[in-house]
């Protein structure tokens, strides 16, 4: 058991503290990025990464798929291991994105959606989830989706008896602690200050500086902003204090995103 500190200053920069994930199983995990392309595909021995549609939400969200987009892929996790799937969609309705348990479409279907949704997590009971995406050849597209997918460990315990997440939305929960002042000293003054440190919530809100930037990483919930639009050299931070078995839970996971503002 160690302690940790995971420390967030807004300082120079506004932050764009996007997403703590959680502590990844083992020191084998690596992360991959795929854009789906048409037709068949399989994604093999992957135990953490990015599925996005043809043109590849991540990387510009302001791409639509094709008119004659339609697409299956196969996810497997490595040996010993189950997957978890999520995420955001941006279809035009009657194009739908639905994901099944195992190979093909002959298992459960675990989710099914068309238009703006969150996809929430759907879990296989077998090892691998084919995801399939049925464009209805109209003339009319948007945006994609974009989902994240992770495994889970089935040789080890239930993960969920350990503290292995941590609540960064909490702002108020133990072992938080909000500061603000200025870009001298951002430690100046403990508390919360509305509008420098702020939860964000709305999935498909986009940074009004940097439209290209969702304020919530694809695939999640909500994220914490540090910092706002007003110049006058504030600053902010946030530190999270917590425990965590290393035996268990090794990786710790951040996803963040600065916003440069002239102070």
């Amino acid at each position: 058991m160690s302690l940790g500190k995971l420390y967030i200053n807004s300082s120079y920069t506004k932050i764009l503290f996007a997403i703590l994930l959680f502590f990844a199983f083992s020191s084998s995990v690596f992360s991959q990025s795929f854009n789906i392309p048409t037709g068949n595909s399989v994604v093999t021995n992957s135990c953490f990464g990015y599925l996005y549609d043809l043109n590849g939400h991540g990387t510009n969200p302001s791409t639509n798929y094709t008119k004659t987009y339609n697409a299956q892929c196969v996810v497997y996790p490595i040996a010993g291991h189950i997957l978890t799937i999520s995420g955001q969609m941006w279809t035009y309705n009657g194009d739908f994105l639905r994901i099944y348990n195992g190979v093909g479409t002959g298992g459960t279907m675990l989710y099914q959606g068309t238009g703006n949704n969150l996809v929430p997590a759907c879990t296989s009971s077998t090892g691998p989830l084919t995801i399939v995406f049925a464009n209805n050849l109209d003339n009319n597209v948007a945006q994609g989706f974009a989902l994240t997918y992770s495994c889970v460990d089935t040789t080890t315990p239930d993960p969920s008896i350990y503290d292995n997440c941590i609540d960064y939305s909490d702002l108020y929960g133990d072992g938080v602690t909000c500061t603000y002042g200025t870009f001298a000293n951002p430690f100046l003054n403990t508390g919360i200050v509305n509008g420098r440190h702020t939860i964000m919530s709305n999935i498909f809100q986009t940074d009004p500086y940097a439209p290209a930037l969702m304020c919530v990483y694809p695939g999640d919930q909500v994220s914490v902003r540090l910092g706002n639009d007003i110049n006058g050299a504030q600053a902010e931070s946030i530190t999270y204090d917590y425990y965590v078995d290393t035996n268990i839970f090794p990786i710790l996971l951040l996803k963040y995103a600065a916003v440069l503002q002239n102070p």
